[in-house]
């Protein structure tokens, strides 16, 4: 029997990604080079459970299933706009927000594909901690949120 990760990197490898578990690294979703690598804790504050890890995991494939990233900090697109010293708007930090809900959706319907049992607690906790953690970033305009997500 297959246990969650091997599913998941089963389902990636049929995508044509590649998966890279790299402790300590930010979560790097590259659908160009079709690569995930990180840690799915880099940027929490306090530890995780098996099942939390999974969520994040599946949150990150979630941005693979939709095969798009509509505004990703540090991208170039991003770097681009930052030099040439246009500012990010209002509707830029909602599209943000718009596109991590949209991974949180892909990310219950791929645990659901994959039969994934036990999750749903687990994915609502990360959904709604990181979901609130990307809306405080938005209204701050990205100044006072440093993005780490708090207990």
């Amino acid at each position: 029997m297959k246990t969650p990760l091997q599913k998941v990197r089963r389902w990636l490898k049929e995508k044509g990604f590649e998966l890279e578990l790299r402790r300590g690294l930010v979560w790097q979703t590259n659908l160009t080079e079709k690569r995930l690598t990180g840690d799915p804790t880099s940027m929490l504050d306090y530890p995780l459970n098996e099942a939390e890890k999974l969520a994040m995991l599946l949150h990150e494939c979630g941005h693979v299933d939709r095969q798009r990233l509509v505004v990703q900090l540090g991208t170039p697109w991003d770097n681009d706009l930052l030099a040439t010293g246009k500012k990010r708007t209002s509707a830029w930090y909602i599209a943000v927000v718009r596109e991590e809900m949209d991974a949180w959706d892909a990310a219950d319907r791929l645990a659901k594909r994959l039969a994934l049992k036990g999750l749903s607690r687990a994915m609502a906790r990360m959904r709604r901690k990181c979901l609130m953690t990307y809306i405080g970033w938005a209204a701050q305009r990205g100044n006072s949120i440093s993005g780490t997500i708090k207990k």
